[in-house]
């Protein structure tokens, strides 16, 4: 595949990603919009404006380093994903500390489980920014737009239904985790595909070369 070809694929997919989440987004808020009360968005609003601040410490990891590294070894992706995962899991217990704070500064009790329900995110998003890093510098737009589509499609089919039950603002709770859960299984699951192809096509090179080897073996050789 040419460099035209494959800024053109990547400039599609990248579209669709960025039109197809944010209409979903879209129609998921307004259905939900009618389901739910005005203060039980504002709750969660509340909730994502302190999460957001301790998500760039996230974002700024040691996994994106990996899309501008010239040379990338296993060591430096299992590095990446444990710093990250540390990381993550240092700003899921700093955010379940901090929810008594921050529910206070506001004078609302009820964010406090909110919040530390919501910091289950950095556990998760930490366990796929490796993944996302090596997509990126793959330019696997395609597995990009795939995985954050269906995130967008998943949560918001489990926030709607659980709005309907009555689960409140535990509904929007959920649609978030669901979310980026559904993005990072399907990281995973591609991670486990490409290994397993890879796998079968050493161990077809592997073979290959045996039988041309023994082929080469048993050809007699002219007197």
């Amino acid at each position: 595949m040419s460099i035209r070809e494959q800024a053109i694929r990547g400039a599609f997919w990248s579209a669709l990603q960025n039109w197809g989440s944010q209409a979903g987004s879209l129609i998921v808020f307004f259905l939900l919009a009618r389901l739910l009360k005005p203060e039980m968005f504002g709750l969660v609003a509340m909730a994502n404006i302190f999460l957001a601040l301790l998500q760039i410490f996230l974002q700024q990891g040691f996994a994106q380093s990996l899309i501008q590294r010239k040379d990338l070894e296993a060591e430096h992706i299992d590095t990446a994903f444990w710093t990250s995962l540390a990381i993550g899991l240092s700003l899921f217990l700093m955010s379940c500390t901090g929810a008594y704070g921050v529910a206070a500064g506001f004078h609302q009790p009820l964010l406090i489980p909110i919040l530390q329900a919501l910091s289950l995110l950095f556990l998760i998003t930490a366990c796929g920014n490796v993944q996302q890093a090596l997509l990126e510098r793959a330019l696997n737009f395609k597995a990009t737009a795939t995985r954050v589509l269906s995130g967008t499609i998943a949560g918001g089919a489990i926030g709607i239904a659980m709005a309907l039950y009555g689960f409140g603002v535990w509904s929007l709770v959920a649609q978030q985790i669901a979310q980026e859960l559904v993005g990072v299984v399907l990281l995973r699951v591609r991670l486990l595909l490409d290994r397993h192809t890879r796998i079968r096509q050493q161990v077809q090179r592997s073979q290959s070369f045996t039988q041309s080897s023994l082929s080469q073996g048993t050809v007699p050789s002219s007197s």
